[in-house]
């Protein structure tokens, strides 16, 4: 993992197109209302903004009270937006053909409860740390990979961009957001088993030790691992499934 001393975290030299991992300024990053219900922005004779939102006077119409809300097709809703440094998220080689890109909002460490040593040994499941820009664009920061904003690529221009990574740390970016998005669920223990069957510790797969199936039964509680306690971890059981042709 990467250190803020580390030298070859970014490329000083971004290349002519986008990728994974470039860290541009002022990225509108929207977010919907805790409701499920939306505040639509209507014409003042309260038809649609389509196909297009004209500036000028506009109603802001709770969705339940329009007999037509989006009919035919879509409405233009009330959400609210900021603008912040953020990283590119989307895989590089879709990001031409792409008319959308995901970008995770980046948040400087200072004043947050992160401890920035663990931060930047990779210890958090889900955070990735970004050491200060030797340009002084940021300080260190990081950013929460479960956290997801969906942009239209014109609205981060590349000669906007401000940073991108050396190849080495955009496959540290890419291992971690692999691992912080597919991994492999499992019980703690103590947790009630739900269903009699053969579980395995999913911890234990990583590591070369004897990582027998284990059959426990429905409304028990699982046990912890013994070789994961040997190593100051916490067992992680899942379900197995039986052998069959698919």
């Amino acid at each position: 993992m990467f250190t803020d001393d580390d030298e070859e975290f970014y490329d000083p030299s971004c290349p002519p197109y986008p990728q994974q991992g470039d860290i541009f300024p002022a990225v509108p990053l929207l977010t919907l209302p805790a409701s499920n219900e939306l505040v639509l922005l209507r014409n003042i004779d309260n038809r649609a903004y389509l196909p297009a939102l004209q500036p000028g006077p506009c109603l802001a119409v709770r969705e339940r009270v329009i007999n037509d809300a989006f009919e035919p097709g879509p409405e233009y809703v009330v959400v609210s937006g900021q603008r912040g440094m953020g990283v590119v998220l989307t895989q590089t080689c879709d990001l031409i053909q792409s008319e959308y890109w995901l970008v995770s909002p980046a948040r400087e460490v200072e004043g947050t409860e992160v401890d920035r040593q663990n931060l930047f040994a990779g210890k958090y499941a889900t955070l990735f740390g970004l050491p200060p820009h030797p340009k002084g664009y940021f300080q260190e920061s990081y950013v929460d990979l479960s956290d997801l904003h969906r942009v239209h690529k014109q609205s981060v221009p590349l000669g906007d961009r401000v940073g991108c990574l050396t190849r080495s740390v955009q496959n540290s970016l890419s291992e971690k957001l692999a691992r912080s998005m597919s991994r492999r669920w499992g019980y703690e223990p103590d947790e009630p088993v739900p269903i009699t069957g053969w579980y395995k510790c999913n911890r234990c797969n990583d590591y070369y030790v004897e990582n027998q199936p284990q059959k426990f039964v429905e409304g028990e509680s699982f046990p912890r691992c013994p070789n994961c306690d040997k190593i100051h971890k916490t067992a992680s059981w899942y379900p197995l499934l039986k052998h069959k042709k698919s």
